[in-house]
């Protein structure tokens, strides 16, 4: 008889046990899984930041977030933004886009007009609802992280189809991306009546 009892308490302290390692391994496995996720995505921006933005022209849409997310520095002017879509997924009322971005801000250098600060050929992804009239509406923004984990990063924020592009060929958007810039910036340099040259490298 006590020889049963102890038995049955043996059983019930293993049970206790075996049900204790298993809630662990299982709390371990899920918070791997969040990490492994968020490990090579850095969402820089989101819609509690720019929630005003409802705009039925994505194009439109990706420039003032681009434009919101800088800041003129002590020299600068004027904020631009240049960026070239790669490719976009449309769900129901859900817009993710592939881009290529670049952005700065323009100040002057004795009579050149010239970036003073900025950001060059960045992959980015960014994402949108769409409501029922079409308009837009910012949510976030994603950027590769630096260092090591940058090819990672993009890996994972990247479609299979666009890893070539925004790892090895991201410069043969910088023409494209540069006109934009440069037009932003002339029409600053028009609105004061200056003829500085403009000048991005």
């Amino acid at each position: 008889m006590i020889n049963n009892m102890k038995l049955m308490k043996n059983k019930k302290v293993l049970f206790i046990i075996v049900g204790t390692l298993a809630i662990v391994i299982l709390y371990i496995l899920l918070t791997s899984e969040n990490s492994k996720n968020s490990e090579y995505e850095v969402e820089t921006l989101n819609s509690n930041q720019y929630n005003q933005i409802h705009i039925d022209n994505l194009n439109t849409a990706i420039s003032k977030v681009l434009i919101n997310e800088q800041t003129l520095n002590d020299n600068g002017k004027v904020l631009t933004e240049g960026h070239v879509i790669l490719d976009k997924e449309e769900r129901d009322n859900y817009i993710k886009v592939y881009l290529i971005a670049s952005g700065g801000s323009f100040g002057f250098e004795g009579n050149t007009f010239t970036i003073t600060s900025g950001y060059s050929l960045i992959p980015m992804v960014m994402d949108f609802s769409k409501d029922e009239n079409g308009n837009l509406r910012f949510i976030k923004k994603q950027e590769p992280m630096d260092g090591s984990y940058y090819i990672k990063s993009l890996k994972n924020m990247f479609p299979h189809n666009l890893h070539k592009t925004v790892i090895h060929e991201t410069e043969r958007y910088r023409e494209d991306i540069e006109k934009q810039q440069k037009i932003q910036a002339n029409n600053y340099l028009n609105s004061i009546n200056s003829n500085a040259k403009i000048k991005i490298n």
